[in-house]
Protein backbone atom coordinates (compact mmCIF):
# COMPACT_ATOMS: atom_id res chain seq x y z
CA UNK A 1 0.00 0.00 0.00
CA UNK A 2 1.43 3.39 -1.00
CA UNK A 3 2.01 6.11 1.55
CA UNK A 4 -0.46 8.32 -0.28
CA UNK A 5 -3.20 5.88 0.59
CA UNK A 6 -2.37 6.28 4.28
CA UNK A 7 -2.90 10.02 4.27
CA UNK A 8 -6.23 11.12 5.65
CA UNK A 9 -7.26 13.45 2.83
CA UNK A 10 -10.83 13.77 4.05
CA UNK A 11 -10.12 14.76 7.64
CA UNK A 12 -10.71 18.36 8.67
CA UNK A 13 -7.66 20.50 9.30
CA UNK A 14 -8.63 21.35 12.86
CA UNK A 15 -8.11 18.96 15.74
CA UNK A 16 -11.24 16.85 16.11
CA UNK A 17 -11.37 15.02 19.40
CA UNK A 18 -14.26 12.75 18.42
CA UNK A 19 -14.79 11.65 22.03
CA UNK A 20 -16.09 13.73 24.95
CA UNK A 21 -13.10 15.56 26.50
CA UNK A 22 -13.97 14.38 30.00
CA UNK A 23 -13.17 10.80 28.91
CA UNK A 24 -9.66 11.83 27.90
CA UNK A 25 -9.23 13.59 31.24
CA UNK A 26 -10.59 10.51 33.00
CA UNK A 27 -8.10 8.39 31.09
CA UNK A 28 -5.20 10.54 32.29
CA UNK A 29 -6.60 10.28 35.82
CA UNK A 30 -6.73 6.48 35.64
CA UNK A 31 -3.04 6.29 34.72
CA UNK A 32 -2.28 8.73 37.53
CA UNK A 33 -4.08 6.47 40.00
CA UNK A 34 -2.17 3.43 38.76
CA UNK A 35 1.39 4.74 38.71
CA UNK A 36 1.74 8.00 40.68
CA UNK A 37 2.43 8.63 44.38
CA UNK A 38 2.12 12.17 45.76
CA UNK A 39 4.35 11.33 48.78
CA UNK A 40 7.26 9.76 46.89
CA UNK A 41 9.46 12.84 47.35
CA UNK A 42 9.54 12.25 51.13
CA UNK A 43 12.10 9.50 50.50
CA UNK A 44 15.02 11.23 48.81
CA UNK A 45 16.75 7.90 48.23
CA UNK A 46 13.96 6.93 45.76
CA UNK A 47 15.38 3.41 45.30
CA UNK A 48 13.09 0.98 47.06
CA UNK A 49 14.70 -1.78 49.15
CA UNK A 50 14.54 -5.37 47.99
CA UNK A 51 12.04 -6.26 50.74
CA UNK A 52 9.50 -3.74 49.49
CA UNK A 53 9.94 -4.96 45.92
CA UNK A 54 9.37 -8.53 47.06
CA UNK A 55 6.24 -7.55 49.00
CA UNK A 56 4.77 -5.76 45.98
CA UNK A 57 5.60 -8.67 43.68
CA UNK A 58 3.80 -11.09 45.97
CA UNK A 59 0.75 -8.98 46.94
CA UNK A 60 0.20 -6.77 43.89
CA UNK A 61 -1.00 -3.17 43.88
CA UNK A 62 -4.68 -2.39 44.43
CA UNK A 63 -4.43 1.18 43.11
CA UNK A 64 -2.83 -0.09 39.92
CA UNK A 65 -5.59 -2.66 39.45
CA UNK A 66 -8.26 0.02 39.89
CA UNK A 67 -6.44 2.28 37.45
CA UNK A 68 -6.37 -0.40 34.76
CA UNK A 69 -10.07 -1.11 35.30
CA UNK A 70 -10.72 2.59 34.68
CA UNK A 71 -8.63 2.54 31.49
CA UNK A 72 -10.62 -0.46 30.28
CA UNK A 73 -13.89 1.31 31.05
CA UNK A 74 -12.83 4.38 29.04
CA UNK A 75 -11.87 2.15 26.11
CA UNK A 76 -15.14 0.22 26.26
CA UNK A 77 -17.20 3.43 26.41
CA UNK A 78 -15.33 4.74 23.38
CA UNK A 79 -16.44 1.75 21.32
CA UNK A 80 -19.96 3.18 21.38
CA UNK A 81 -18.80 6.14 19.29
CA UNK A 82 -18.69 5.99 15.50
CA UNK A 83 -15.38 4.82 14.05
CA UNK A 84 -13.88 7.25 11.52
CA UNK A 85 -10.77 5.24 10.73
CA UNK A 86 -10.00 1.58 10.11
CA UNK A 87 -6.86 -0.39 10.92
CA UNK A 88 -5.01 -2.13 8.07
CA UNK A 89 -2.21 -4.61 8.83
CA UNK A 90 -1.06 -5.13 5.23
CA UNK A 91 2.23 -3.24 5.67
CA UNK A 92 5.42 -4.80 7.05
CA UNK A 93 5.18 -2.89 10.32
CA UNK A 94 1.53 -3.94 10.61
CA UNK A 95 2.43 -7.60 10.19
CA UNK A 96 5.15 -7.26 12.83
CA UNK A 97 2.67 -5.63 15.22
CA UNK A 98 0.31 -8.58 14.80
CA UNK A 99 3.12 -11.11 15.21
CA UNK A 100 4.47 -9.44 18.36
CA UNK A 101 0.98 -9.26 19.88
CA UNK A 102 0.37 -12.95 19.12
CA UNK A 103 3.81 -13.91 20.44
CA UNK A 104 3.16 -11.96 23.62
CA UNK A 105 -0.16 -13.75 24.17
CA UNK A 106 1.28 -17.18 23.34
CA UNK A 107 4.09 -16.69 25.86
CA UNK A 108 1.52 -17.73 28.48
CA UNK A 109 2.07 -21.31 27.26
CA UNK A 110 5.74 -21.38 28.27
CA UNK A 111 5.69 -18.83 31.09
CA UNK A 112 7.49 -19.73 34.30
CA UNK A 113 4.70 -17.98 36.22
CA UNK A 114 1.43 -18.30 34.24
CA UNK A 115 -0.60 -16.33 36.80
CA UNK A 116 1.64 -13.26 36.55
CA UNK A 117 1.81 -13.55 32.76
CA UNK A 118 -1.97 -13.78 32.55
CA UNK A 119 -2.32 -10.59 34.61
CA UNK A 120 0.17 -8.73 32.41
CA UNK A 121 -1.47 -10.00 29.22
CA UNK A 122 -4.86 -8.81 30.48
CA UNK A 123 -3.38 -5.40 31.27
CA UNK A 124 -1.82 -5.31 27.83
CA UNK A 125 -5.19 -6.18 26.31
CA UNK A 126 -6.83 -3.33 28.23
CA UNK A 127 -4.38 -0.67 27.03
CA UNK A 128 -4.53 -2.11 23.49
CA UNK A 129 -8.32 -1.88 23.48
CA UNK A 130 -8.14 1.71 24.67
CA UNK A 131 -5.44 2.53 22.12
CA UNK A 132 -7.55 1.01 19.35
CA UNK A 133 -10.50 3.13 20.43
CA UNK A 134 -8.42 6.30 20.30
CA UNK A 135 -6.70 5.50 17.01
CA UNK A 136 -9.99 4.87 15.20
CA UNK A 137 -12.20 7.53 16.78
CA UNK A 138 -10.07 10.65 17.18
CA UNK A 139 -7.83 12.60 14.85
CA UNK A 140 -4.08 12.14 14.70
CA UNK A 141 -3.42 15.49 16.38
CA UNK A 142 -5.43 14.32 19.40
CA UNK A 143 -2.55 11.97 20.31
CA UNK A 144 0.08 14.70 21.02
CA UNK A 145 -2.70 16.88 22.47
CA UNK A 146 -3.60 14.18 25.01
CA UNK A 147 0.05 13.52 25.83
CA UNK A 148 0.75 17.23 26.32
CA UNK A 149 -2.28 17.76 28.56
CA UNK A 150 -1.70 14.60 30.62
CA UNK A 151 2.02 15.12 31.18
CA UNK A 152 1.49 18.82 31.96
CA UNK A 153 -1.10 17.87 34.56
CA UNK A 154 1.21 15.27 36.10
CA UNK A 155 4.02 17.81 36.27
CA UNK A 156 1.88 20.50 37.90
CA UNK A 157 0.45 18.06 40.44
CA UNK A 158 3.94 16.81 41.24
CA UNK A 159 5.25 20.33 41.67
CA UNK A 160 2.33 21.18 43.95
CA UNK A 161 2.92 18.00 45.97
CA UNK A 162 6.57 18.83 46.60
CA UNK A 163 5.75 22.42 47.54
CA UNK A 164 3.03 21.23 49.93
CA UNK A 165 5.31 18.64 51.52
CA UNK A 166 8.24 21.06 51.71
CA UNK A 167 10.50 18.71 49.75
CA UNK A 168 11.07 20.91 46.70
CA UNK A 169 14.64 22.11 46.41
CA UNK A 170 16.57 23.06 43.25
CA UNK A 171 19.59 21.30 44.75
CA UNK A 172 17.77 17.94 44.89
CA UNK A 173 16.41 15.83 42.05
CA UNK A 174 12.84 16.78 41.23
CA UNK A 175 10.48 13.82 41.52
CA UNK A 176 6.95 15.14 41.96
CA UNK A 177 4.78 12.04 41.94
CA UNK A 178 7.24 9.69 40.21
CA UNK A 179 10.80 8.48 40.50
CA UNK A 180 13.03 11.25 39.09
CA UNK A 181 13.81 9.08 36.07
CA UNK A 182 10.10 8.54 35.50
CA UNK A 183 9.43 12.25 35.90
CA UNK A 184 12.20 12.89 33.39
CA UNK A 185 10.42 10.65 30.89
CA UNK A 186 7.17 12.49 31.62
CA UNK A 187 8.81 15.87 30.95
CA UNK A 188 10.46 14.63 27.75
CA UNK A 189 7.10 13.46 26.39
CA UNK A 190 5.65 16.85 27.31
CA UNK A 191 8.32 18.62 25.25
CA UNK A 192 7.94 16.24 22.28
CA UNK A 193 4.15 16.61 22.16
CA UNK A 194 4.22 20.40 22.54
CA UNK A 195 6.81 20.78 19.77
CA UNK A 196 4.77 18.54 17.45
CA UNK A 197 1.63 20.63 18.03
CA UNK A 198 3.36 23.99 17.80
CA UNK A 199 3.94 23.99 14.03
CA UNK A 200 0.28 23.89 13.00
CA UNK A 201 -1.37 25.25 16.14
CA UNK A 202 -3.76 28.24 16.03
CA UNK A 203 -2.19 31.51 17.10
CA UNK A 204 -4.18 31.57 20.35
CA UNK A 205 -2.59 28.28 21.49
CA UNK A 206 1.01 28.94 20.48
CA UNK A 207 1.83 30.91 23.61
CA UNK A 208 0.56 28.09 25.84
CA UNK A 209 2.54 25.50 23.89
CA UNK A 210 5.70 27.59 24.21
CA UNK A 211 5.11 27.77 27.96
CA UNK A 212 4.73 23.98 28.01
CA UNK A 213 8.02 23.62 26.11
CA UNK A 214 9.93 25.83 28.55
CA UNK A 215 8.27 24.33 31.64
CA UNK A 216 8.82 20.75 30.47
CA UNK A 217 12.46 21.30 29.56
CA UNK A 218 13.18 23.18 32.77
CA UNK A 219 11.59 20.45 34.90
CA UNK A 220 13.54 17.83 32.95
CA UNK A 221 16.77 19.56 33.94
CA UNK A 222 15.63 19.56 37.58
CA UNK A 223 15.07 15.78 37.48
CA UNK A 224 18.72 15.36 36.40
CA UNK A 225 17.62 12.42 34.26
CA UNK A 226 20.50 12.07 31.80
CA UNK A 227 18.96 9.32 29.69
CA UNK A 228 15.74 11.26 29.08
CA UNK A 229 17.62 14.51 28.36
CA UNK A 230 20.06 12.92 25.91
CA UNK A 231 17.34 10.97 24.12
CA UNK A 232 15.16 14.08 23.88
CA UNK A 233 17.93 16.17 22.31
CA UNK A 234 18.73 13.41 19.83
CA UNK A 235 15.06 12.97 18.91
CA UNK A 236 14.50 16.69 18.35
CA UNK A 237 17.65 17.01 16.21
CA UNK A 238 17.01 13.87 14.15
CA UNK A 239 13.32 14.61 13.59
CA UNK A 240 14.26 18.07 12.37
CA UNK A 241 17.01 16.79 10.07
CA UNK A 242 14.91 14.06 8.45
CA UNK A 243 12.14 16.58 7.74
CA UNK A 244 14.51 18.59 5.52
CA UNK A 245 15.07 17.91 1.80
CA UNK A 246 17.78 15.35 1.17
CA UNK A 247 20.57 17.77 0.26
CA UNK A 248 19.75 20.03 3.21
CA UNK A 249 19.69 17.05 5.56
CA UNK A 250 23.13 15.97 4.36
CA UNK A 251 24.45 19.53 4.72
CA UNK A 252 23.02 19.82 8.26
CA UNK A 253 24.54 16.48 9.28
CA UNK A 254 27.94 17.43 7.88
CA UNK A 255 27.79 20.83 9.59
CA UNK A 256 26.97 19.33 12.97
CA UNK A 257 29.76 16.78 12.62
CA UNK A 258 32.26 19.51 11.64
CA UNK A 259 31.22 21.75 14.53
CA UNK A 260 31.50 18.87 16.98
CA UNK A 261 35.00 17.99 15.79
CA UNK A 262 36.03 21.66 15.93
CA UNK A 263 34.79 22.06 19.51
CA UNK A 264 36.65 18.93 20.64
CA UNK A 265 39.85 20.02 18.87
CA UNK A 266 39.83 23.60 20.18
CA UNK A 267 38.54 22.79 23.67
CA UNK A 268 40.96 19.96 24.43
CA UNK A 269 40.97 18.83 28.05
CA UNK A 270 38.74 21.74 29.04
CA UNK A 271 35.87 20.58 26.84
CA UNK A 272 36.21 17.05 28.18
CA UNK A 273 35.91 18.31 31.75
CA UNK A 274 32.97 20.51 30.78
CA UNK A 275 31.27 17.59 29.00
CA UNK A 276 31.74 15.35 32.01
CA UNK A 277 30.16 17.93 34.32
CA UNK A 278 27.31 18.31 31.86
CA UNK A 279 26.72 14.57 31.74
CA UNK A 280 26.79 14.27 35.52
CA UNK A 281 24.16 17.07 35.82
CA UNK A 282 25.29 17.78 39.37
CA UNK A 283 24.49 14.28 40.63
CA UNK A 284 26.68 12.76 43.33
CA UNK A 285 28.19 9.26 43.17
CA UNK A 286 28.15 9.20 39.40
CA UNK A 287 29.66 6.05 37.88
CA UNK A 288 29.63 6.52 34.12
CA UNK A 289 31.81 3.48 33.52
CA UNK A 290 28.92 1.18 34.47
CA UNK A 291 26.08 3.58 33.62
CA UNK A 292 25.15 3.82 37.30
CA UNK A 293 25.42 0.06 37.82
CA UNK A 294 23.34 -0.84 34.78
CA UNK A 295 26.02 -2.99 33.18
CA UNK A 296 26.12 -5.14 36.32
CA UNK A 297 22.35 -5.58 36.11
CA UNK A 298 22.60 -6.52 32.42
CA UNK A 299 25.27 -9.13 33.12
CA UNK A 300 23.11 -10.71 35.81
CA UNK A 301 20.03 -10.67 33.56
CA UNK A 302 21.87 -12.07 30.54
CA UNK A 303 22.94 -15.07 32.62
CA UNK A 304 19.25 -15.90 33.01
CA UNK A 305 18.50 -15.06 29.37
CA UNK A 306 21.00 -17.69 28.21
CA UNK A 307 18.90 -20.36 29.90
CA UNK A 308 15.83 -19.55 27.73
CA UNK A 309 17.25 -17.69 24.71
CA UNK A 310 14.47 -18.11 22.14
CA UNK A 311 11.20 -18.03 24.09
CA UNK A 312 12.08 -16.13 27.25
CA UNK A 313 10.35 -16.51 30.60
CA UNK A 314 6.90 -15.31 29.53
CA UNK A 315 5.46 -11.81 29.31
CA UNK A 316 6.03 -10.05 32.64
CA UNK A 317 6.99 -13.31 34.33
CA UNK A 318 10.74 -12.96 34.79
CA UNK A 319 10.73 -10.68 37.83
CA UNK A 320 9.39 -13.28 40.23
CA UNK A 321 10.22 -13.00 43.95
CA UNK A 322 13.01 -15.57 43.48
CA UNK A 323 14.66 -13.64 40.65
CA UNK A 324 14.23 -10.33 42.45
CA UNK A 325 15.84 -11.76 45.59
CA UNK A 326 18.70 -13.41 43.73
CA UNK A 327 19.70 -10.41 41.57
CA UNK A 328 19.17 -7.81 44.32
CA UNK A 329 21.23 -9.84 46.79
CA UNK A 330 24.10 -10.36 44.35
CA UNK A 331 24.29 -6.63 43.52
CA UNK A 332 23.58 -5.29 47.00
CA UNK A 333 20.63 -3.02 46.11
CA UNK A 334 16.98 -3.44 45.13
CA UNK A 335 16.79 -4.09 41.38
CA UNK A 336 13.22 -3.49 40.14
CA UNK A 337 13.82 -4.20 36.44
CA UNK A 338 16.49 -4.80 33.80
CA UNK A 339 17.12 -1.06 33.22
CA UNK A 340 16.90 -1.65 29.48
CA UNK A 341 13.88 -2.10 27.25
CA UNK A 342 15.75 -4.50 25.00
CA UNK A 343 17.04 -6.67 27.85
CA UNK A 344 13.54 -6.65 29.34
CA UNK A 345 12.03 -7.92 26.09
CA UNK A 346 14.82 -10.49 25.81
CA UNK A 347 13.96 -11.84 29.25
CA UNK A 348 10.19 -11.86 28.77
CA UNK A 349 9.78 -12.69 25.06
CA UNK A 350 13.13 -14.17 24.14
CA UNK A 351 15.37 -13.23 21.24
CA UNK A 352 12.44 -13.66 18.84
CA UNK A 353 10.28 -11.08 20.58
CA UNK A 354 13.18 -8.65 21.14
CA UNK A 355 14.25 -8.79 17.47
CA UNK A 356 10.69 -8.30 16.23
CA UNK A 357 10.27 -5.30 18.54
CA UNK A 358 13.40 -3.57 17.23
CA UNK A 359 12.50 -4.21 13.58
CA UNK A 360 8.93 -3.03 14.16
CA UNK A 361 10.12 0.23 15.71
CA UNK A 362 12.55 0.93 12.85
CA UNK A 363 9.90 0.30 10.18
CA UNK A 364 7.36 2.36 12.14
CA UNK A 365 9.80 5.28 12.21
CA UNK A 366 10.12 5.04 8.43
CA UNK A 367 6.32 4.92 8.01
CA UNK A 368 5.87 7.93 10.30
CA UNK A 369 8.48 9.86 8.32
CA UNK A 370 6.79 9.12 4.99
CA UNK A 371 3.34 9.87 6.32
CA UNK A 372 4.45 13.09 7.96
CA UNK A 373 6.12 14.28 4.76
CA UNK A 374 2.98 13.48 2.73
CA UNK A 375 0.41 14.93 5.13
CA UNK A 376 2.30 17.24 7.49
CA UNK A 377 -0.10 16.44 10.35
CA UNK A 378 0.87 16.83 13.99
CA UNK A 379 0.12 13.19 14.76
CA UNK A 380 2.72 11.86 12.33
CA UNK A 381 5.30 14.39 13.50
CA UNK A 382 4.79 13.30 17.09
CA UNK A 383 4.93 9.58 16.27
CA UNK A 384 8.24 10.05 14.44
CA UNK A 385 9.81 12.03 17.27
CA UNK A 386 8.38 9.57 19.83
CA UNK A 387 10.02 6.57 18.14
CA UNK A 388 13.30 8.44 17.65
CA UNK A 389 13.19 9.18 21.38
CA UNK A 390 12.28 5.67 22.55
CA UNK A 391 14.96 3.89 20.50
CA UNK A 392 17.93 5.40 22.39
CA UNK A 393 15.99 5.80 25.64
CA UNK A 394 15.25 2.08 25.71
CA UNK A 395 18.96 1.25 25.87
CA UNK A 396 19.19 2.41 29.51
CA UNK A 397 15.58 2.33 30.76
CA UNK A 398 12.85 -0.34 30.92
CA UNK A 399 9.75 1.87 31.07
CA UNK A 400 8.69 1.34 27.40
CA UNK A 401 8.66 -2.44 27.95
CA UNK A 402 6.28 -2.26 30.93
CA UNK A 403 2.50 -2.01 30.67
CA UNK A 404 2.00 1.62 31.58
CA UNK A 405 1.08 5.01 30.13
CA UNK A 406 4.14 4.91 27.91
CA UNK A 407 3.20 1.58 26.37
CA UNK A 408 -0.34 2.89 25.85
CA UNK A 409 1.01 5.95 24.02
CA UNK A 410 3.21 3.75 21.84
CA UNK A 411 0.31 1.41 21.02
CA UNK A 412 -1.93 4.36 20.13
CA UNK A 413 0.86 5.78 17.94
CA UNK A 414 1.46 2.51 16.08
CA UNK A 415 -2.25 1.89 15.49
CA UNK A 416 -2.61 5.44 14.19
CA UNK A 417 0.14 4.76 11.67
CA UNK A 418 -1.74 1.65 10.52
CA UNK A 419 -5.11 3.42 10.26
CA UNK A 420 -6.78 4.85 7.18
CA UNK A 421 -9.89 7.04 6.94
CA UNK A 422 -13.23 5.32 6.41
CA UNK A 423 -14.30 5.93 2.77
CA UNK A 424 -17.19 8.26 2.06
CA UNK A 425 -19.07 5.33 0.59
CA UNK A 426 -19.33 3.89 4.10
CA UNK A 427 -20.75 7.02 5.63
CA UNK A 428 -23.95 6.41 7.55
CA UNK A 429 -25.74 9.32 5.97
CA UNK A 430 -27.82 9.38 2.83
CA UNK A 431 -25.99 10.53 -0.33
CA UNK A 432 -26.35 14.13 -1.39
CA UNK A 433 -29.26 14.60 -3.84
CA UNK A 434 -28.58 14.89 -7.54
CA UNK A 435 -31.30 16.97 -9.23
CA UNK A 436 -32.95 15.71 -12.40
CA UNK A 437 -32.40 17.30 -15.75
CA UNK A 438 -28.84 18.49 -15.05
CA UNK A 439 -26.98 15.77 -16.96
CA UNK A 440 -25.94 14.02 -13.75
CA UNK A 441 -24.14 17.11 -12.40
CA UNK A 442 -24.24 17.41 -8.60
CA UNK A 443 -25.50 20.57 -6.96
CA UNK A 444 -23.96 21.17 -3.55
CA UNK A 445 -26.19 23.34 -1.40
CA UNK A 446 -25.23 25.20 1.75
CA UNK A 447 -27.28 22.83 3.86
CA UNK A 448 -25.63 19.79 2.27
CA UNK A 449 -22.16 21.18 2.97
CA UNK A 450 -23.14 21.87 6.58
CA UNK A 451 -24.49 18.34 7.02
CA UNK A 452 -21.43 16.79 5.42
CA UNK A 453 -19.11 18.83 7.65
CA UNK A 454 -20.89 17.52 10.70
CA UNK A 455 -20.07 14.03 9.44
CA UNK A 456 -16.38 15.00 9.11
CA UNK A 457 -16.16 14.46 5.38
CA UNK A 458 -14.98 17.04 2.88
CA UNK A 459 -17.30 17.67 -0.05
CA UNK A 460 -15.49 18.79 -3.18
CA UNK A 461 -17.00 21.06 -5.77
CA UNK A 462 -17.78 19.55 -9.17
CA UNK A 463 -15.09 20.03 -11.76
CA UNK A 464 -17.50 20.39 -14.67
CA UNK A 465 -18.84 23.76 -15.75
CA UNK A 466 -21.81 24.83 -13.59
CA UNK A 467 -25.19 25.12 -15.20
CA UNK A 468 -27.59 27.98 -14.79
CA UNK A 469 -29.42 27.55 -11.50
CA UNK A 470 -31.05 29.60 -8.82
CA UNK A 471 -28.45 31.82 -7.08
CA UNK A 472 -29.52 30.56 -3.68
CA UNK A 473 -28.84 26.93 -4.59
CA UNK A 474 -25.08 26.96 -5.24
CA UNK A 475 -22.32 28.02 -2.90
Amino acid sequence: MSIAALVDRTAPRHVSVGLPPFRLILLAGCFFLAFHDVSISLNKDYDRPAGELLSQAEQGNVRRQLGFLGVGAVGALGLRERSHRKIAFRSAEGALCLFLTAWLALSLLWSVDPIVSLKRILQFGIVTLCGLTMATRVSGAALPAFVCIATSGYLLVGLGAELALGTFSPGDRFAGTLHPNGQGLNCALMVLSASALLAGAPRAWRAWLRVALVLGFGALLLTRSRTALTSLVLALILSRIVSLPRWRALAATATLAWLGALVVFVGGDGIQSFAREGVELGRDETDLSTFQGRTEVWEACLEYARERPLLGYGFGAFWTPDHLQAISSSLGWGVPDAHSTYVEHLLNLGSVGAAVYVLMMVLAARAAFLRGRASGDAGSRFVLSLILFLLPYGVLESAPAQVSLHMFILIWALLYLLSTPVPEARARRAPLPVPHGQGGQMQVTRGAIRDAALDRFRVERPRTAPTKIDRGGME
